[in-house]
């Protein structure tokens, strides 16, 4: 049960914006946030309960010293008698550590059973988001005026430009509040998840049909984020997962990557048809879009760009300790200072803690990624999410690190079960009723298994 209510909080996290709409408009405070934190601190402790400490020693050293770069950053703050900054920023990394601890509990020492109680909780979330996304899109278009009041904007304003698409007013597809790049990565990380695990037909089994219809919508909501860089994720993430698993799930010959030739094909021959659907719908503005990505013209690219440049000769400004606290990436706003901001995570944690401290920060982050590890498939969500840090300030984002952990560390699980059940003869049930069914293993299988990659195997206790 734990671990159920630990997938929907990782969804409820990425709605959490919305709430604040919504609550807003009825003059209530968001609920959201606190429910989530107060979720997350419950899923913790139940999660240490649950885990061997001693057993587990590595990952709860990294994340002590964790704590104690977290510590020596609030007491920079406190030294430039910026408290409530300083604790602030605490929060947001400290968020993402409260994700780590909940899942190595509750995720990485899981029984199949419990792994597919939570791929259910997960695909189902999932694709309501998916759902809610484009209901809420298509009602936008129908009646332009909900855009003030889902959107958090002001009649007769334009949001701000990161919802609409480079050369035009063309709306990019986002949740409520909730940013199309942060939609845009959840949903390529929900993608990489399901997609793996239909391939791999052990944790979801649907009809054909339905694993196209989910697919497809999936697939259409992140093009319509008009999101670069989750493009970039998802293709670049699922593309390292089949390379590493396709002998696994029996795809390495070549009549299997024949068809899954097609399959790509297909899908994307029906995306590039959506969108010039919606291209001549828009009075071709994604066309003057795609244009200007090519042409490397593109405001954002180039403010992209420029953000680097600027951060690389800025460096002795920050470099010991980063500069006021409060000052850095858009949150800022909040303390009405001037914002330093970066494109890039890494250079973000440097604005804001100083590189010595930043790169012992960033490392323990490794150090607790590496405790997290369970199945080679994790290498493709780690590089497509990596690759979005590399081009957004994601490391201010707990609930975009806290969805990726959640789905990483999942799909690592079952697919880690799968592949110990296949080598044991039998099928890992995806039902709680389902009993297990014995089959033989075949040599060749068991001989693909020992020329793959090794998955770290963790102590299930």
């Amino acid at each position: 049960m734990a671990g159920r209510v630990l997938c929907v909080v990782a969804f409820i996290a990425v709605m959490s914006q919305f709430g604040k709409t919504i609550f807003g408009m009825v003059g209530l405070p968001n609920v959201l946030p606190l429910v989530r934190d107060a979720s997350l601190g419950v899923l913790v402790v139940l999660a240490i309960m649950r885990t061997d400490v001693f057993k587990s020693r590595g990952f709860f050293i990294a994340a002590l010293l964790y704590l104690a770069v977290i510590l020596a950053n609030i007491v920079i703050a406190a030294l430039e008698s910026r408290h409530f900054a300083g604790l602030y920023y605490a929060r947001l990394y400290l968020l993402p550590l409260a994700s780590a601890v909940a899942v190595r509990g509750l995720i990485v020492q899981a029984t199949p059973e419990q792994v597919g109680a939570m791929v259910r909780v997960v695909f189902w979330c999932g694709l309501g988001v998916i759902l809610f996304a484009f209901g809420i899109f298509i009602a936008v278009q129908i009646n332009p005026p909900l855009i003030y009041t889902m959107m958090g904007g002001f009649e007769g304003q334009q949001l701000a430009t990161a919802w609409y698409i480079a050369g035009g007013t063309w709306l990019r597809m986002g949740l409520p509040a909730t940013s199309p790049n942060a939609l845009g990565l959840t949903l390529a990380l929900y993608l990489l998840l399901v997609v793996s695990l239909m391939l791999d037909g052990h944790f979801l089994r649907l009809k054909a049909w339905a694993k196209a219809v989910v697919v497809l919508l999936g697939v259409m909501a992140v093009a319509l984020s008009f999101s670069r860089s989750s493009w970039v994720a998802l293709v670049l993430g699922g593309g390292v997962i089949f390379l590493l698993c396709r002998n696994d799930w029996g795809l390495g010959d070549a009549g299997s990557m024949l068809k899954v030739a097609g399959a790509v094909a297909l899908v994307g021959v029906v995306l590039v048809a959506g969108l010039v659907a919606v291209d001549e719908y828009s009075d071709g503005y994604i066309a003057r879009w795609f244009n200007l990505s090519k042409k490397g013209e593109d405001p954002s690219m180039v403010g992209h760009k420029q953000s680097f440049v600027d951060a690389i000769e800025a460096m002795p400004e920050y470099f010991w300790v980063g500069y006021p606290k409060g000052t850095v990436s858009a949150r800022a706003a909040l303390f009405g200072e001037t914002q330093n901001v970066v494109e890039n995570s890494i250079f973000g944690a440097f604005f804001e803690m100083g590189v010595p401290l930043g790169m012992a920060f960033l490392v323990l982050v490794g150090c607790l990624l590496r405790a997290l590890w369970l199945h080679k498939s994790q290498w493709g969500m780690l590089a497509g999410f990596t690759f979005c840090s590399m081009l957004l300030p994601y490391v201010f984002e707990p609930d975009i690190i806290g969805m990726f952990m959640v789905l990483s560390v999942l799909m690592g699980r079952a697919l880690q079960l799968s592949q110990e059940a296949r080598l044991r003869g039998q099928a890992v049930p995806d039902r709680l009723d389902e009993p297990v069914e014995s089959r033989r293993a075949t040599g060749r299988g068991l001989a693909a298994h020992r020329r793959a990659f090794q998955a770290t195997t963790f102590d299930s206790r």
